[in-house]
C-alpha cells in the first residue's frame, strides 16, 4: 500500500465515523490538506460526503480549485453554493474572483497556443 492510498484510506474513516455528526472542522482540515497536497479528486470527494457544509467549508474547495487551475468548477461550485442556504462572506468572493481570473488566463492561454 502506497502513502496515497493510506492516507484516503484513513480520510474515508474520518469522514464515515466523524464528520456525519455535524463536524465540519475535521472535513475542512482534511479537504484543505488534499487541496494543498494537490489532491483535487480526494478534495472534491470529501466535499461531497459532508452533508452539512457550512461558508469555510465552500471557500476552502472553491479556493483549492482555483489555485490548482481549476477555475470553471470553481466558479460552478460558486455559483452552487449561491443557490444553497450558505451565505457567501468576503473571502468566498475573493476566491471566486481568483478563479474567474484562472478561467479567463487559461482560456487565453489556450487561444494564443492555438494562434501561434
Amino acid at each position: 500500500m502506497n502513502v496515497e492510498d493510506a492516507v484516503q484510506k484513513d480520510a474515508y474513516f474520518i469522514l464515515k465515523k466523524l464528520c456525519n455528526h455535524g463536524n465540519v472542522i475535521l472535513p475542512t482540515t482534511l479537504l484543505d490538506m488534499y487541496c494543498r497536497c494537490v489532491c483535487v479528486e480526494a478534495a472534491l470527494e470529501v466535499f461531497r460526503r459532508v452533508s452539512s457544509k457550512d461558508v469555510v467549508l465552500w471557500n476552502v474547495m472553491i479556493g483549492g480549485l482555483a489555485m490548482h487551475d481549476h477555475g470553471r468548477l470553481a466558479v460552478d461550485l460558486f455559483a452552487l453554493m449561491k443557490e444553497t442556504t450558505t451565505a457567501p462572506n468576503e473571502f468566498t468572493y475573493i476566491a471566486a474572483m481568483f478563479a474567474q481570473t484562472v478561467h479567463i488566463v487559461l482560456v487565453c492561454t489556450k487561444s494564443k497556443m492555438v494562434y501561434t
